[in-house]
């Protein structure tokens, strides 16, 4: 099992993170993701996958 790690993003970086995913879910799954639930989701995403993709690299 991989060890979490928090992830910090600076905020400009963190805006264009979450425009790229509610833009990837309007298209992919049509549903217009609003600001707290997009944020909620790239938390989960940085904090359950983050550590996987750091340690590949």
């Amino acid at each position: 099992m991989v060890k979490k790690k928090t992830i910090e993003f600076d905020e400009l970086t963190r805006e264009q993170l979450l425009h790229a995913l509610k833009k990837y879910v309007l298209k992919e799954l049509d549903v217009d993701l609003g600001n707290l639930p997009a944020q909620f989701l790239l938390d989960f995403i940085v904090e359950e996958f983050g550590p996987y993709f750091t340690t590949k690299l």
